[in-house]
C-alpha cells in the first residue's frame, strides 16, 4: 500500500483542492442519495475535513475507498447522535434512494424501482450496505475491503452472497432461470 508523500504539514492547496475536485460528486452523491434523511452537504464536508487532516496518510492506491470509509464512519455518528437526541431513527442507516435513475443515467420504471426497493429492503443491513457501496460507490472488491475494513477475499464473497440473497428475494422460484436469463416481461 503506497502513501502519498507529504510532510507533516497540511497539503497543498491545489493538491488537495484536485482531490476533492475528483471525489466530491462521489461522496456527496452517494451520501444524498442512499441517506436522504441526512444533511449531505454537512456529512461530505465533515468527510472533507478528516481527509484535509489525514491528507499525508490517505493511500495512493485506493482513496475512493478511503474516502468511503471515513464517509460510512461520519454515517454511523451522525445515526448515533440523532438516535440519542431525538429518538425518531430506528434503522435508517439505507434509506429509500432519492432517485429512480441508474448510475449510468438510464431511465428505469417506476414499477421496477418499486419491486427492486421491495427486494431491497427485505435484505439484512450488511447486505443492503456491500450492494449499495458496490452499485452506487463504484466500489470494486478491493475498494469494498478497505471501506468495510475487511480482506479482498472476504468482500468478494460478502458481495456475492448480497447479490444471490437479492436475486432470491427478487426471483424466488427461478422464473428467470428458467427461461434462459429472461424476466417475466421478456427483458434479459
Amino acid at each position: 500500500m503506497t502513501v502519498v508523500e507529504f510532510s507533516s504539514k497540511p497539503p497543498a492547496e491545489a493538491v488537495f483542492a484536485g482531490f476533492y475536485r475528483e471525489f466530491y460528486r462521489p461522496v456527496h452523491g452517494y451520501v444524498r442519495s442512499v441517506y436522504p434523511s441526512y444533511d449531505a452537504d454537512d456529512v461530505t464536508s465533515k468527510v472533507f475535513e478528516i481527509a484535509w487532516r489525514r491528507f499525508a496518510h490517505i493511500p495512493t492506491a485506493s482513496q475512493k475507498a478511503w474516502l468511503f470509509g471515513v464517509m460510512r464512519n461520519v454515517l454511523r455518528n451522525e445515526i448515533r447522535s440523532r438516535e440519542r437526541s431525538d429518538g425518531l431513527i430506528d434503522s435508517a442507516i439505507f434509506a429509500r434512494p432519492t432517485t429512480t435513475t441508474s448510475q449510468d443515467d438510464e431511465t428505469v420504471s417506476p414499477e421496477t424501482v418499486e419491486e427492486l426497493v421491495a427486494g431491497f429492503n427485505q435484505l439484512r443491513d450488511s447486505d443492503r450496505e456491500v450492494l449499495l457501496l458496490a452499485a452506487w460507490g463504484g466500489l470494486d472488491a478491493d475498494g469494498l475491503a478497505v471501506t468495510l475494513a475487511i480482506n479482498k477475499n472476504a468482500a468478494t464473497v460478502r458481495l456475492s452472497r448480497a447479490r444471490q440473497r437479492l436475486r432470491e428475494v427478487m426471483d424466488p422460484v427461478g422464473e428467470i432461470e428458467k427461461k434462459g436469463g429472461q424476466s417475466h416481461d421478456g427483458a434479459a
